[in-house]
Order: C-alpha cells, then structure tokens, then sequence
C-alpha cells in the first residue's frame, strides 16, 4: 500500500530515511565488531576495549564524511550523519551488554 504525502512528509522531517539508514549500518557494524573479538584473550578490561570499539567506529564515520566532503563525488559532509553513525554505534554497544549472559552462553557450547 502506496504510503500517503502527508506520512512520508511526517517521516521524512522527522527522522529522514538516510539517517535511518546511516543508524542501522554503524549498528550492525559495532555490533558484528564486538561479536568478532574474543575478550577473553585480550590483555585490556572489557570496558576499555568496548570503548575502543566505540571510538575506533565513531572515527570511521568522521572519516567518511571527511571523504566525501573532499572527494570529487558529488556529496557532502553531513553533521547530522555523524550524529546518526554514532548513536548506530552506542546502540550497538548497549545491545551487546543486553545480551551478553545469553551471548556467553552461546560462545562456550
């Protein structure tokens, strides 16, 4: 069903899809980041590490619109974009801690 002029003007002023689309990939990015890394044979304190996650992901997307700011390629630099990346990425970090007894469980069968 064909979404009317007057949701997708709502939609769009309020939360414009390329935000949605920017949360969703520093989303999944962070999250798959924290999945990836083994903690327990690092040398560092979770807390820290997960910090580095954050910053290191954070970083990349200031870097990205840095890029497209200075690249020939027609786009701009957005803060808002950054601002999307980054909450993304929060989110992602606060649903490691959610399901992290369940993900300890999975990881030690």
């Amino acid at each position: 069903m064909p979404e009317s002029v007057a949701e997708k003007w709502w939609f769009d002023f309020f939360i414009p899809a390329d935000k949605i689309a920017h949360f969703i990939i520093y989303f999944v990015f962070t999250f798959s980041i924290i999945l990836a890394i083994n903690f327990e044979n690092l040398r560092f304190s979770l807390p820290l590490q997960i910090t580095a996650v954050a910053v290191i992901s954070i970083l990349y997307g200031i870097l990205m619109e840095i890029l497209q700011k200075t690249a020939a390629i027609g786009r701009s630099a957005n803060l808002s974009d950054v601002l999307a990346d980054s909450t993304g990425v929060f989110a992602g970090i606060l649903l490691f801690f959610v399901l992290r007894k369940n993900l300890l469980i999975i990881k030690n069968l």
